[in-house]
């Protein structure tokens, strides 16, 4: 039989959603390079073609996820939404795009022993979207709706409240108890920009 010779682009996307699938049926901990091969049909050699191990498909796959929201977080900065819509369109994009069914994305690291990769998404995500945030507040100050002082100072204590919002969602909550905090985040982050003559609205 004729070998199957497949676009690398393809064959790579083929072993990050194979990869994929596994870590949330399955279990990170619990998937081999050997179950992703098989679960697509190729040899092992293969898959050290393009990634050197299990680590390397999870960032991978990390990078694709945040990817796709950065694309979506950089048409609503370039929007003709107000500054406040903006932001608060961004905040409901990131958190929309971490649902995974009835749970969040890599929730399968979360539950288990790899807090501190969870902790490096976390903190990578929220330096990947600090461009847009910077701009937007900006863009607030310029316009008269916000009125925040020191700029970078604001977006590290953004960054900081959003991560810890962010373990919130991860420790199985209710929706009582994530409502009440996006009550608090809403407003923290509402008084750190200085938003004139409107209440902050997060939703997610």
């Amino acid at each position: 039989m004729a070998r199957i010779t497949k676009d690398p682009v393809v064959r790579r996307n083929e072993i990050i959603d194979a990869a994929e699938k596994l870590f949330y049926s399955v279990g990170y901990d619990e998937t081999s390079v050997s179950d992703i091969v098989k679960a697509i049909g190729v040899a092992q050699g293969t898959f050290y073609n393009y990634f050197t191990s299990k680590d390397a498909v999870l960032e991978a796959l990390v990078q694709r996820h945040v990817s796709k929201i950065y694309i979506k977080l950089e048409g609503i900065e370039k929007s003709e939404m107000t500054a406040v819509q903006k932001f608060e369109k961004m905040f409901y994009t990131i958190f929309e795009n971490l649902r995974n069914g009835d749970g969040w994305v890599f929730d399968f690291l979360y539950y288990n022993k790899h807090l501190q990769i969870t902790e490096k998404i976390i903190r990578q995500g929220g330096n990947m979207f600090l461009p847009f945030t910077k701009k937007i507040i900006e863009e607030g100050n310029r316009k008269g709706e916000f009125s925040a002082d020191y700029i970078d100072e604001t977006l590290e204590f953004i960054t900081a409240v959003l991560q810890c919002f962010t373990h919130a969602l991860y420790q199985k909550k209710t929706d009582e108890e994530l409502r009440q905090q996006l009550v608090i985040v809403s407003k923290m982050i509402g008084g750190a920009i200085g938003i004139k003559d409107y209440e902050l609205r997060l939703l997610i």
